[in-house]
């Protein structure tokens, strides 16, 4: 995903990217930040889950024990 300093172009048209490249991401960021990751992710979730497909169902496989 194309971004400056972790923005997004405002022009940019979700979805951001599709679901597979969405779970690798998610799995990434889980595993290498952690519980700040995961705080992360779950924003996205809340607030732009209609931008990147799968990502409900993505982190919440990550955040099963």
């Amino acid at each position: 995903m194309p971004h400056e300093n972790g923005r997004i172009a405002e022009e940019t048209e979700p979805p951001f990217a599709s679901a597979e490249a969405v779970q690798r991401g998610v799995t990434l960021v889980a595993s290498q930040h952690g519980a700040d990751g995961l705080r992360y992710l779950r924003t996205l979730v809340r607030y732009a889950r209609d931008a990147w497909p799968g990502i409900e169902a993505q982190v919440a496989k990550v955040e099963q024990p």
